[in-house]
């Protein structure tokens, strides 16, 4: 992880590159909020501080996907969203004793409710059957 801060760090500093998007990818077959989860969100929360929430997006993986997606947008994809928002707004009165009437707390509160939010469903497995070079959004039929 230390690695990883000090590379992005460098790269920022060397030239114009920065970074846009974090992207956080879940298993989201896994619905407790266990202590590695704990451990990432602190982790991404003080390596990024305030900012982390501006460019943090969620990725939910193993989320069933339907055929109908406002069907899906609405039942599936959405309770998960709000249920992983719901626990890291839980963390984040924990870990910083944010008072209710704070301020600085209504502005993360804000924040971590524009976190983005996708759900995909690509199990290891199914990439093993794709061509080599096949895009994910490519369309692929087996005989």
């Amino acid at each position: 992880w230390n690695d990883t801060m000090n590379f992005l760090v460098n790269m920022s500093k060397s030239g114009p590159d920065h970074v846009d998007r974090i992207v956080w990818v879940i298993n989201a077959a896994w619905q407790r909020a266990t202590a590695a989860r704990t451990m990432i969100l602190r982790e991404l929360r003080r390596s990024f501080g305030l900012h982390l929430y501006k460019h943090l997006d969620l990725v939910f993986n193993f989320l069933a996907h339907g055929p109908n997606k406002t069907a899906y947008d609405k039942e599936v994809l959405e309770p998960t969203r709000s249920k992983f928002i719901e626990w890291i707004q839980e963390q984040e009165i924990e870990l910083f004793n944010w008072s209710n009437t704070s301020s600085i707390w209504h502005g993360v509160q804000k924040q971590i409710n524009q976190t983005g939010c996708y759900g995909v469903s690509i199990h290891p497995g199914y990439l093993k059957k794709l061509p080599p070079k096949l895009p994910l959004s490519a369309p692929h039929l087996d005989r």
